[in-house]
């Protein structure tokens, strides 16, 4: 036995067949006890195995033997992010120092979160640092199985897939879908003790630091961080929904004061070379007067110019059904604005749009469909502003400077939102 958790045992095992060893978690009797988690489970450890990702530990088989039931995954070789802290750095870890874990560890999540898969159960026990000090994120979607509305058949927190302290207030509750902002909210919280040594909240669960300290409570600012960090730490840990940090990405430029630019230098440059570009074929003589272009005319251009050369071959059905869905997807919420159903994930207008516009750089409908769906989060956004709905405009400004980094607009709407909002109004 190497390890031991709320769902089970872990145990180190040869294969003589393989000639490798593995690590094979046998799950407790209460939850394979379940018909309705167990099958809950084997789709997630399904999806599990197609996240094929450096930082995410590998699954390999979900089986039964006579009464046991067991995973086997990959054997990895360091400690986990409690014992580390608990062994080496009982006062947290340096940031800079901390930093490898924590882009490991977000790249990981925002790897699966574009593949449809939340992983639910955040917690320093599920973060594994190698001997190497890389890091590879454990148990995907194994909470994800037991969670839902709570309809009698099961509890996560029952079965041991769910830690209180980690758990978003949505989470708790039980009554609403998985959402990327509950892993946000477990990754800020492990951020937050990867840095101080203990938890935002005093180990807490999200709903009783809120019964302390109130919907728009924060933690206490983390030492060792800069006032922006912690700024951008408390918004991931915001207590509801609609004030959390929009994505995993985007908390990780700001921990690493890229915000707003999603963290790619060479995206920057090839926006700011392409805005150029259209500043040229744009301008037109007229009284004197140069006409600016608009914000949209600059993004598409920097598409245009960022665009991969065309796959060897593209199936045409297939990137008429994503122009299709991304299309479905913009109409939808364009209807009952829902931030979520634009963004960059797989179900999204945004990720429809453009693995059509991967496919086919030339597709005139793929380009249009990601600047129109720019457009939109630029409407909402500074509509919501103008109407005075600061949360639900900074929602918006966030998901959409996802989009489009280098939106002026969006950016102060995004600035003017937050001070409206930590000021109260």
């Amino acid at each position: 036995m190497i390890g031991h958790g709320g769902m089970g045992d872990v145990y180190l095992a040869y294969d003589q067949v393989e000639d490798g060893y593995f690590a094979v978690k046998v799950l407790t009797q209460d939850f394979r006890d379940h018909p309705d988690a167990w099958r809950a489970l084997k789709e997630e450890v399904r999806k599990s195995r197609d996240l094929a990702h450096p930082n995410i530990v590998g699954v390999y088989s979900l089986q039964r033997d006579h009464t046991n039931a067991y995973m086997v995954m990959e054997y990895l070789e360091g400690k986990p992010l409690d014992r580390l802290l608990a062994e080496d750095y009982a006062r947290g870890m340096p940031f800079q120092q901390a930093l490898p874990i924590v882009r490991a560890a977000a790249e990981a999540l925002a790897y699966a979160h574009d593949r449809g898969v939340i992983h639910s159960d955040l917690k320093p026990s599920n973060l594994f640092v190698l001997a190497g000090g890389r890091a590879k994120v454990l148990d995907f979607g194994i909470a994800r199985a037991v969670r839902g509305p709570r309809d009698g058949r099961f509890d996560a927190r029952e079965l041991g897939a769910l830690t209180p302290e980690y758990a978003s207030p949505e989470m708790i509750a039980g009554d609403q879908a998985p959402d990327v902002r509950d892993d946000v909210y477990g990754f800020a919280c492990l951020v937050y003790e990867l840095v101080t040594g203990r938890h935002p909240f005093g180990s807490d669960d999200a709903a009783k630091a809120r019964t302390r300290r109130g919907a728009r409570g924060k933690p206490d600012p983390a030492p060792g961080l800069t006032r922006r960090q912690s700024q951008a730490l408390a918004r991931g840990l915001a207590f509801e929904r609609s004030d959390r940090t929009a994505s995993i990405e985007f908390l990780l430029a700001e921990l690493q004061g890229q915000a707003g630019a999603g963290g790619y230098k060479a995206r920057q440059i090839v926006v700011l070379a392409a805005a150029g570009v259209v500043l040229l074929a744009v301008a037109v003589w007229a009284g004197n007067r140069v006409l600016a272009p608009s914000e949209s005319d600059i993004f598409r251009a920097a598409l245009v110019q960022s665009l991969p050369p065309a796959t060897e071959y593209a199936d045409p059905n297939e990137i008429a059904t994503l122009i299709e869905l991304g299309n479905y997807y913009l109409q939808s919420s364009r209807e009952a604005f829902d931030p979520g159903a634009l963004s960059r994930g797989v179900s999204s207008a945004s990720g429809a749009f453009s693995k059509a516009l991967k496919l086919d750089p030339s597709n005139p409908e793929a380009l249009g469909g990601v600047v129109r769906v720019f457009e939109t989060y630029l409407e909402r956004a500074e509509g919501m502003a103008k109407a005075g709905q600061w949360p639900a405009a900074r929602e918006a400004a966030v998901y959409g400077l996802d989009i489009n980094p280098d939106s002026q607009r969006l950016r102060k709407v995004l600035g003017t939102s937050e001070s409206r909002v930590g000021s109260g109004q």
